[in-house]
């Protein structure tokens, strides 16, 4: 999803990532992905089908069949009838390994629970890994832990999502780290921006008897009635109603939490 805008680079700012007014919303945004996917499908299928019939496509084993113009036509044509997925960014670099691109996707990736790093030994049936303890006067400084092989699955399972929920990362201004300050950097512009372009009231307020349940569709104008409200229900109310998945216990959340998520073994109480 596009913000539509962020801080420029001095932060002095707000700078908008391209026109997003109604009437070109039709207008390709950045690259048209519908018109790519059928330029390079189109593409690609020309050339594939160009090495075929100067013979340099080698069809060898099962695809010996294709070898026939007419079977490799009757094969390609599912091809040039769907929809194909287009990526345009190139390799960080002209000699990328394979490795390198490897680890590139593996930085959209959530991790686990618990990294391996924090994993120190499976022995006689236990697990024991690094946890942060609960002594602040000593920086809460980590320290072993020990769980049973199954209690300590179990809370590692508590961490699997329940069905309709998708988990989502968060990076560059939105990472925890810098989340509070670049949201109120964000803001600050934001109102800056519109009280220096304000528009006259009448001329920004919706006609008169357009409620939130009518307004209007920004391509066609049509009024829209809003038919359903859905609220998005909290964790607590997840994990604790009559829905929540069948491994999870809710008398053990804290331990799950303060153990699994590196705090240690929680105090009596």
């Amino acid at each position: 999803m596009d913000p539509g805008g962020a801080p420029s680079a001095d932060g002095q700012r707000w700078a908008r990532s391209g026109s997003r007014h109604p009437r070109d919303r039709d207008k390709p945004y950045l690259v048209d992905n519908r018109v790519l996917s059928a330029r390079f499908r189109d593409k690609f299928v020309a050339e594939l089908t160009k090495l075929h019939r100067s013979g340099q496509l080698k069809l060898t084993a099962e695809w010996s069949d294709l070898q026939d113009p007419a079977a490799f036509a009757n094969w390609l044509k599912p091809l040039t009838d769907c929809d194909w997925v287009v990526f345009i960014e190139p390799p960080p670099t002209e000699h990328a390994k394979p490795e390198q691109v490897v680890k590139y996707l593996a930085r959209y990736l959530t991790g686990g629970p618990i990294s391996d790093q924090r994993l120190i030994k499976h022995q006689d049936g236990k697990v024991t890994f690094w946890a942060r303890g609960l002594d602040k006067a000593k920086g809460n400084q980590r320290e072993p832990y020990t769980l049973t092989g199954t209690e300590f699955t179990r809370r590692w399972a508590m961490h699997i999502l329940p069905k309709g929920f998708v988990k989502s990362r968060c990076y560059g201004g939105f990472s925890c780290r810098h989340r509070k300050s670049y949201l109120g950097r964000c803001r600050q512009l934001l109102a800056a921006e519109q009280s220096s372009s304000a528009q006259p009231e009448a001329t920004t307020a919706e006609p008169a008897g357009e409620s939130e349940q009518t307004r209007r569709c920004p391509r066609c104008q049509t009024p829209m009635t809003r038919i359903s409200q859905d609220e998005r229900l909290s964790w607590r109310e997840v994990l604790n109603g009559s829905h929540r998945p069948p491994w999870y216990d809710p008398f053990h959340d804290t331990i799950l939490w303060g153990c699994v998520h590196g705090y240690g073994e929680p105090p009596d109480g």
